[in-house]
């Protein structure tokens, strides 16, 4: 056991350190939100990758991997384009509930996306539940990581007066890159 689970948690934070969509949309959700509405969002996102995760862990679901990518790659450019509308707060309850929302739905899509790695990395639907568990586990310490490490260079940012810029340039080129990669997996997976 000891090994399976180092490996499997070992190859979730490689995934997710090596999933520039997935990171993309990290940054998406760093720059939308901070503090505890942060913490929520983020938490959304996880809750709903694992579900998919353990879905198509368990061959419940099988969605061909095409359709997935490509809205994994939009989901960049739509959640680029709602931290731009934003303040850094959200304020009102309801769009805060939206924004929930909306990033549980799209993490239900980016876990059909790190169900495809599941494979690749030796976690099979016969193997062993923990290894499932292990691998989910390492995403989420990979997506902490990140977050965290972002939050420390926005609060450096702040403290120079260049978080505002900075965050609007990210954003745009986060979404720019967001929609380049939904159009070019488009052609490229030839679904147009």
């Amino acid at each position: 056991m000891g090994e399976i689970t180092v490996e499997a948690l070992r190859q979730g934070v490689f995934h997710i350190w090596t999933g520039w969509d997935h990171l993309a949309f990290l940054l998406c959700l760093c720059l939308l939100a901070s503090g505890k509405q942060l913490i929520a969002l983020v938490a959304a996102f996880t809750i709903g990758h694992s579900i998919s995760l353990a879905l198509v862990f368990y061959q419940l679901v099988n969605i061909p991997s095409p359709p997935v990518e490509i809205v994994i790659a939009l989901s960049i450019a739509v959640m680029a384009r709602e931290a731009l509308h934003a303040t850094g707060v959200i304020d009102i309850p309801n769009a805060l509930n939206r924004h929930l929302l909306t990033v549980l739905l799209f993490g239900l899509l980016h876990g059909l996306g790190f169900g495809s790695a599941l494979h690749g990395v030796g976690v099979a639907p016969d193997g062993p539940l923990w290894s499932l568990t292990f691998f989910n586990l390492g995403i989420a310490l990979g997506e902490l990581v990140f977050v965290g490490l972002l939050t420390v260079q926005l609060a450096g940012l702040r403290t120079i007066s260049l978080v505002q810029p900075v965050r609007t340039a990210a954003l745009y080129l986060t979404g720019a890159v967001g929609a380049f990669w939904t159009v070019q997996r488009v052609v490229v997976m030839g679904i147009a």
